[in-house]
């Protein structure tokens, strides 16, 4: 599902200092400001940028081959042509923006959230068969999914290799577990959605306890990464529950939402596989007006994600609340 609009409600006081991100001070008068503007504050574009530029530097700089040679490369440099809205790098850098996480490691945040974001799509693609990504030919598609796979394994490898330069040492060891942590979680619960593909037969119902589990897995993990980083990097680690269930139920919320949207898409084909999606699971427990109550559902988590997302510290889960109610507009219409 395309969110073509971010509301946020900020305003920017900028400090003397240029140098830092995190001396941009947001203010509590409250405005809305559409996308552009967003890009173009002191934690958008300017900042989305430099992420993009360290990522490329990461994934390039040590490299034995040219990546004109090497298909992972340039698997890798056709699959970023397009960046997609990084929402994830767009959460962490507002999060440790109001949290005073400095530059060089807010971005060094930002940038291991949409490395492992981006590997996971890539790896996804292959499994659901999926020829298209962000308006282009699927890695797998173009290239092949041998090379696909290597591709996306680059991209795991460097989420950890761009954590070289992280300034805070005496969270790095919580950083890194906590980026094994969410990924693991991802990939558990790819393995249940791939294996309800596998095995799915008419006669399998599955849980809307199950359904939930899965979301909360697949989607949920990378979406939590960035807020839970940013806590860790301001050692604010008795807030990180409270990200969790935020990120969660956002996560829950939006896959509802874009159920909803790919109803037809998820039904399967002649070369595709069934696709988990809560309209068919409603309907197959019986429910009637399975697209009303599954708008209800998304309704549901999305203000829970925003009751949650409201009591993080210092705003940081400001963006998130305007995420929430964005969707839950688009839903509405």
């Amino acid at each position: 599902m395309t969110i073509t609009m971010i509301v946020i409600k900020m305003h920017i006081q900028t400090h003397t200092d240029q140098k830092k991100l995190s001396k941009k001070v947001i203010s509590s008068s409250i405005r809305e400001v559409d996308y552009d503007e967003f890009n173009k504050s002191a934690i958008g574009q300017d900042a989305l940028i430099k992420v993009d530029t360290l990522i490329n530097k990461t994934l390039f700089k040590s490299s034995h081959s040219s990546k004109n040679q090497n298909l992972s490369l340039q698997a890798i440099q056709h699959h970023f042509s397009s960046t997609g809205h990084q929402v994830r790098a767009r959460l962490c850098l507002y999060a440790c923006a109001r949290l005073g996480i400095s530059q060089q490691d807010m971005l060094i945040l930002a940038a291991a959230t949409e490395l492992l974001h981006n590997a996971s799509l890539i790896h996804d693609d292959i499994q659901d068969n999926d020829d298209m990504r962000r308006g282009k030919p699927a890695i797998w598609k173009k290239y092949g999914q041998n090379i696909g796979i290597c591709a996306g394994d680059l991209l795991l490898s460097a989420a950890y290799g761009v954590l070289e330069n992280y300034s805070h040492s005496k969270t790095l060891s919580k950083v890194i577990a906590k980026l094994n942590q969410k990924t693991r979680l991802a990939i558990e619960g790819q393995s249940e959605d791939v294996t309800y593909k596998d095995n799915h037969n008419p006669s399998h119902i599955i849980s809307i306890e199950r359904y939930v589990q899965i979301a909360v897995q697949k989607s949920g993990a990378l979406l939590s990464l960035p807020l839970e980083l940013a806590l860790i990097a301001a050692e604010k680690n008795e807030y990180i529950d409270t990200a969790r269930k935020a990120t969660e139920a956002f996560a829950v919320g939006y896959q509802i939402a874009d159920d909803i949207e790919d109803i037809a898409k998820d039904a399967g084909s002649v070369t595709k596989s069934r696709s988990i999606n809560i309209t068919f699971v409603l309907n197959a427990l019986g429910y009637e007006n399975e697209k009303e109550q599954s708008i209800a559902m998304s309704y549901k988590y999305l203000n829970d994600a925003v009751y949650h997302a409201q009591k993080l510290p210092a705003e940081s889960g400001l963006l998130l609340v305007s995420l929430a109610n964005t969707l839950k507009n688009k839903i509405k219409h």
